[in-house]
């Protein structure tokens, strides 16, 4: 759903750019200090409205901004240029390759460039007044190929940033730094043993740089040739981009790893020169992501277990800020101790820094699924911030916005923000019904659609205090719908209960849904699940009902001639490190859904080919390899598909070994959801020699070692102009081709070879025919003939 967007005619009464700071980098500048020189209580006060801006793909990326205006890149593959008046001026594309996005932060240079990361293996260059391409750089192995074989791929996907001497410095997922000249031509690259996340941050005096790896290291490197001065190894990837504080004359670095590990160094000068010297480490409840800003003798970084941490010189804690959410986003601080950083709950906060009080929160959004202001925000000197949402929109809110203006978005005070669902529950146990953009719901008295997933939270009160680890102990659990055992699963932290049917729920149906087993407060993710002697119980029953079919939507007609399902938006909010490491790239996925056979009775087949989505339409990819039918049953205007499939992205391969999808339609429009399954064994990441370390698994595998994934996605029902031609294969005995008629009368010929020996059968094709079935012993060589040539 499209956003209105709000124009603002004055931004804040700015009356030169001249005052504008600028912002030119991830971290502002390269020793990534993110530090806004205004003092908040100075700003002029407005009651103009935030302003929106909307992309066709989500934004993780953070903005840059100089004295003519905003760059911000989204996952549609382009970079967006604004300029101060909130206008866009231009926008520039990268390479459509297969799965290429801008999801990092780009650098404009000092010489008037914009550096953009991509995807697609490549750093561009634009003019930042045209948007005209300057020069490209290709980064080593940059070609489909290795994005289709899941081996390590060549994504820019750790910011680009200019060092004290202009040097530009760039780290990629196939495992490099690259330094580049201000012409683009390679100065230098430093290997590490994995993708490089982490914006490198330099030393005043260009002595040094330093960065991370997702190897588990922290690199010290000379920025002029790219010698090794030393490394240190982290417990954990190290994504977290480091800061640099200077005091008394030493530098001291800070940085976050996924373990929750977060590290304090001093570089110090040793006999054989310039070593790291860790000073101490802080134990975070979660994954490290965000990047740190230090100021003013303290450090600030977010947490994926929802906090922000604020710690003294020392190390040791000054205070948490909970939101009760998912923080990626790195924060930002003012002159007067003003942080501002943004959550998975879709709200950007304003905290007081020394006390650990909010200020204010801001909610962009009434959604709680794909809103996340993950990408970090930034802020200009009038007080305008930017921050991204993987929604596709771009958010302009001024500072003092919700301090002057009565908006039921704006919330205030507290040392934690607790959701207002807990407020209005009793103390015990309660499952609140989630809709599809994950707002949660004290009743069921809305109908539930045919084709859908019944998504229930767990929520535990006692003594008037929210136990917001509890997790509903998928051991022992018994849930039955019409007192009828039905498929369930459990989320990994198992604050989700996921309800679905086999095929759908009956229409006009009204059914009661019980429930009984034991919650645990989650600490760890084998043992808490086998506490369940001791465990509190949980027992629920209620009643829903669902809605009456509706057969007034032609879609199936429509699907009988040229017409496919257009799916886009693809998004898995379960488990929650889906949203923290590959939702960009599953975005990035398109498909078409193309009728094959329907019966009268209500079964139903389609095979599924990959696309890309440009310009308000899907184009064919001819990826042999990612084709795939699912096949199901529909009534109505809903249907429900089932079948299996691999998502092979960013270096990442997920086999969703049972994959179901509910869809429903409205007019020409799509929604749907899906849950699938995988094998954690057989995941794939980061490489083939990829391990994923215990604590991804911890966080992505339920107890019997399996990614339950629950998500979402949206789509249309469009025109496919074309199929591909006769070297696709959709399953074991599927043969699609492209629509000839001229074709009328060949002859089409399938020989295949088993330990049995040779097989051939023929068909003749007639003038209608766009798909070929065919009866064979599945995965063995396989050949094609059309009229005795082979295809």
């Amino acid at each position: 759903m499209r956003v209105s967007l709000v124009i603002l005619m004055s931004i804040l009464g700015l009356n030169s750019h001249a005052s504008l700071n600028q912002w030119k980098n991830f971290r502002k500048n390269s020793q990534n200090q993110a530090i806004v020189n205004i003092k908040t209580s100075s700003l002029e006060k407005t009651t103009l409205k935030p302003t929106v801006k909307k992309t066709d793909g989500l934004i993780w990326g953070t903005a840059v901004f100089d004295v003519s205006g905003f760059y911000v890149g989204s996952a549609d593959k382009r970079l967006y240029y604004f300029d101060n008046n909130l206008n866009q001026k231009w926008n520039y594309q990268i390479f459509d390759r297969a799965d290429s996005l801008i999801d990092s932060a780009s650098l404009i240079t000092n010489d008037g460039q914009v550096i953009i990361p991509g995807g697609d293996g490549y750093l561009h260059s634009v003019d930042k007044t045209s948007g005209l391409k300057n020069w490209v750089f290709k980064a080593d192995g940059a070609d489909d190929g290795t994005h289709q074989s899941g081996v390590i791929v060549n994504s820019f996907e750790g910011n680009v940033t200019q060092g004290p001497d202009q040097t530009i410095y760039a780290g990629s997922d196939n495992g490099y730094m690259y330094a580049l000249n201000l012409d683009g031509t390679l100065k230098w690259k430093f290997r590490t043993d994995m993708m490089i996340w982490s914006s490198p941050a330099f030393d005043k005096e260009n002595n040094w740089m330093v960065f991370g790896s997702l190897d588990n290291y922290v690199y010290l490197l000379n920025p002029q040739t790219g010698e090794l001065l030393d490394k240190f190894k982290a417990k954990g990837e190290v994504k977290s981009s480091p800061t640099i504080s200077y005091k008394n004359g030493k530098a001291f670095i800070y940085i976050g790893s996924s373990s929750g590990r977060f590290y304090k160094f001093e570089v110090v000068t040793k006999r054989k020169g310039l070593k790291l010297k860790k000073k101490w480490s802080f134990k975070a409840g979660a994954e490290v992501y965000s990047s740190p800003v230090f100021f003013n003798g303290r450090v600030y970084f977010g947490s994926l277990d929802g906090k922000m941490y604020a710690l003294n010189e020392n190390g040791k804690l000054a205070w948490t800020y909970d939101t009760h959410s998912t923080i990626s986003s790195s924060p930002l601080i003012t002159k007067d101790e003003v942080l501002v950083f943004g959550a998975k709950n879709a709200k950007l906060y304003a905290l007081n820094a020394k006390l650990g009080e909010r200020i204010w929160s801001y909610k962009t959004s009434n959604s709680n699924i794909k809103s996340n202001l993950d990408a970090s925000p930034v802020m200009r000197n009038d007080g305008l911030i930017v921050n991204g949402s993987y929604s596709g929109h771009i958010y302009f809110v001024p500072y003092t916005y919700c301090l002057n203006v009565e908006d039921k978005r704006c919330e205030f005070g507290g040392v934690e923000d607790i959701p207002e669902f807990v407020n209005k529950l009793d103390d015990g146990t309660h499952f609140l019904l989630a809709d599809r953009e994950g707002r949660l719901n004290t009743d069921l008295d809305k109908k539930v659609p045919l084709a859908s997933v019944l998504r229930l939270k767990l929520v535990v009160k006692k003594d008037d205090h929210w136990i917001s680890n509890a997790g509903l102990n998928p051991v022992g659990l018994k849930v039955r719908l019409n007192g009828k055992k039905v498929p369930y699963r459990v989320s990994t932290d198992g604050k989700y209960l996921n309800i679905y049917p086999e095929k759908m729920f009956e229409a006009s149906t009204e059914y009661e849904l019980t429930v009984k087993g034991t919650y645990f407060k989650k600490t760890n993710w084998f043992w808490d699940r086998f506490k369940y002697l001791f465990l509190p119980k949980v027992r629920a029953s209620f009643k829903y009902k669902t809605k009456e079919a509706n057969s007034n939507i032609n879609w199936l007609d429509q699907l009988k001639v040229d017409k496919a399902i257009g799916v886009r938006s693809l998004y898995l909010y379960q488990p929650a490190t889906m949203d923290t490491y590959i939702p960009a790239a599953l975005d990035g996925q398109f498909f078409l859904m193309k009728l094959v056979e329907a019966s009268d009775e209500g079964s139903i087949k389609v095979v599924v080919f990959p696309a890309f989505y440009s310009n308000d339409s899907y184009h064919l990819m001819k990826e042999t390899s990612k084709v795939f039918t699912l096949e199901g049953s529909y009534l109505g205007s809903e249907l429900h598909l089932s079948g299996s499939f691999k998502i092979s992205a960013m270096g990442g391969t997920i086999p969703f070994e049972i994959a179901q999808f509910f869809v429903q339609f409205n007019g020409q429009k799509v929604m749907g959801e899906l849950v699938t399954e995988s094998k954690c064994t057989k995941l794939q990441g980061n490489g083939v020699d990829f391990k994923f370390p215990m604590s991804i698994v911890d966080n992505t595998c339920d107890h019997r070692l399996r990614l339950i994934g629950v998500g979402k996605f949206d789509g249309e029902v469009t025109t496919i102009e074309q199929l591909p031609q006769l070297d696709y294969f959709a399953d074991d005995n599927l043969i699609i081709f492209e629509r000839a008629p001229h074709l009328t009368g060949s002859m089409l010929t399938l020989v295949y070879e088993t330990k049995n020996g040779t097989h051939i059968q023929n068909t003749i094709l007639n003038e209608t025919q766009n798909f070929v079935k065919f009866e064979y012993e599945p995965k063995n060589t396989v050949h094609v003939f059309l009229n005795g040539q082979r295809m």
